[in-house]
């Protein structure tokens, strides 16, 4: 391991209870209920004693650029006046010493015009969840009396759009599970068209092979398929799409701009708000002793968590795929997949993506795309032989 990174970015759980009952949580309806032990919200104690280890933690390991993303459960159950502090105490600690980006995660439904102060006021970017029009939305996304969260949550959205378009904050960046029995083209035209937001991101679920039967993978790449086709179909290039986007860039021999797609690795940690240090919160699916590693911001440092035996583990199982992976010829595409999605309890990470059949399916479609639009056949040869070197 190097000690210095290119970037770095850390899940800052500041609030691990939350005000909906997403059926499909993996923090809350998951194999993983620690969340039970941590504080509801986090303490002023615990944020100051963060923004030290952190601040330490970048001169330590020359991180040039760290991104924070406020996360929960719902960060904003926070409340403002102690976001407003965190964001200043991180800022004051961290600006010194690296490039810093505040970012934040939220359901929208608590959004109001004091949080939208509160995020121009420390330059947040904000990042929303809906899953598509209501009846999409509200099938999984409910409260916890069951009633869907839909017409809460847009109202949140329009506030924030609105603050966007007039340049108080960064545009605002829409986020949607993936349900493969649902409509792509019906979900993009409602966030895009009747919605007005143009960035955006279609996320994979966080199945392992214990959750999930790889049979049902064709059916992701389907809905891949059919986001690409509507997307590429609309024609206008200030919509963006991350995992549309990066398969892409991929193919043309760019970089991903996601930690699912593509071979270079995405440094991440996760600090919950008891200050336990744990590595990337998506690997919690595959149940506690993915966090678990001893290390808190009250008592350790950085470099002590990266040079731990659970991130050694990590980064062995990142870069050990399987030889069915290696001999792939979308490998320099796909990676092997988001790790959690290679694990299998008692075999580890060593398998290939559970969703592998139906990524292959979306990388020869938009491989496809690019060539009936006139890209070389020897230029796409060339970037799916080349050989990849990680710079993380």
């Amino acid at each position: 391991m190097t000690s210095t990174r290119r970037d770095f970015s850390v899940i800052f759980k500041v609030a691990e209870r939350c005000n909906i009952n997403c059926s499909y949580c993996y923090v809350f309806n998951g194999n993983d209920d620690s969340f039970k032990l941590h504080p509801a919200t986090i303490a002023d104690l615990t944020i100051e004693n963060t923004a030290e280890f952190l601040s330490k933690g970048c001169l330590d390991c020359e991180i040039p650029y760290l991104s924070i993303v406020f996360f929960g459960g719902e960060p904003l159950l926070i409340g403002k006046q102690r976001f407003d502090r965190m964001c200043a105490v991180l800022r004051q600690a961290l600006q010194p010493v690296t490039n810093l980006d505040l970012r934040i995660t939220t359901n929208a439904m608590l959004v109001d015009d004091d949080w939208i102060d509160l995020f121009e006021k420390h330059q947040v970017k904000v990042g929303s969840s809906l899953d598509g029009p209501k009846e999409y939305h509200d099938e999984k996304r409910v409260d916890f009396r069951g009633q869907g969260t839909y017409d809460r949550t847009v109202r949140g959205i329009q506030r924030l759009k609105e603050a966007g378009d007039v340049g108080r904050i960064s545009p605002l960046g829409v986020l949607c599970v993936v349900d493969s029995n649902r409509s792509a083209a019906r979900i993009y035209n409602h966030i895009v068209h009747d919605l007005g937001i143009k960035r955006l991101d279609f996320l994979l679920p966080d199945f392992t092979y214990d959750d999930f039967d790889p049979a049902d993978a064709l059916g992701y790449g389907k809905f891949l398929c059919d986001a690409f086709d509507t997307w590429t179909a609309d024609g206008d290039s200030s919509v963006e799409v991350r995992i549309l986007g990066s398969a892409l860039s991929l193919l043309l021999g760019g970089e991903s701009r996601i930690d699912v797609l593509g071979t270079d690795l995405v440094e991440a940690i996760t600090i919950h708000s008891d200050g336990s240090v744990g590595p990337d919160d998506k690997l919690r699916s595959g149940g506690p002793q993915m966090m678990d590693t001893g290390i808190t911001v009250f008592d350790g440092t950085l470099q002590q968590f990266l040079t731990s035996r659970t991130v050694g583990e990590l980064e062995i199982a990142r870069t050990n795929r399987s030889d069915e992976c290696l001999n792939c010829c979308w490998f320099n595409v796909c990676g092997g997949g988001a790790l959690i999605n290679r694990y299998r309890e008692g075999q580890g990470f060593k398998n290939p993506s559970v969703l592998c059949e139906g990524l292959k399916v979306f990388f020869a479609h938009v491989a496809n795309y690019l060539l009936e639009n006139g890209l070389p056949p020897a230029h796409l040869l060339e970037t799916l032989s080349r050989e990849t070197v990680s710079t993380r």
